[in-house]
């Protein structure tokens, strides 16, 4: 079962549930850009400074332990689903596609993030490897 439990005992569907091989299911990639787009909207929020935390354009914080813990991971299965050789090239191009608009979304999460002290260590391990 690929449901994800809140916190709150309420199951979520996740972006990839239901898929074989990894990668996010084309009946769920539409979030990827309401995601993207509620993320520029966040960051662009105060464009000249850093946001304080009771700054009214921020309804709520980030988590950086969420992104390397979700996002990326979502972003690591779009990528080895594009590299099975069992997809065809399109389908391969997809989840390329995919894994940038995952990580199209680091911006957002770095805003105003609430584990900022605890979730950049390992992010910024991560971030350096990705861009290498």
């Amino acid at each position: 079962d690929d449901d994800d439990d809140d916190g709150g005992g309420t199951k979520k569907k996740s972006l990839s549930s239901g898929t074989t091989g990894g990668g996010i299911r084309d009946d769920r990639a539409w979030l990827l850009p309401l995601m993207k787009q509620s993320a520029a909207t966040t960051a662009s929020s105060s464009p000249t400074s850093l946001p304080s935390a009771s700054d009214a354009a921020i309804t709520t914080r980030t988590n950086l332990s969420f992104f390397q813990g979700r996002v990326l991971a979502l972003a690591r299965r779009c990528d080895a689903a594009s590299a099975d050789s069992h997809r065809t090239a399109a389908e391969a191009s997809i989840q390329k596609a995919r894994v940038v608009e995952l990580w199209s979304l680091f911006p957002a999460f770095c805003v105003c993030p609430s584990d900022v002290k605890d979730g950049f260590g390992t992010v910024g391990k991560t971030v350096v490897r990705a861009l290498r």
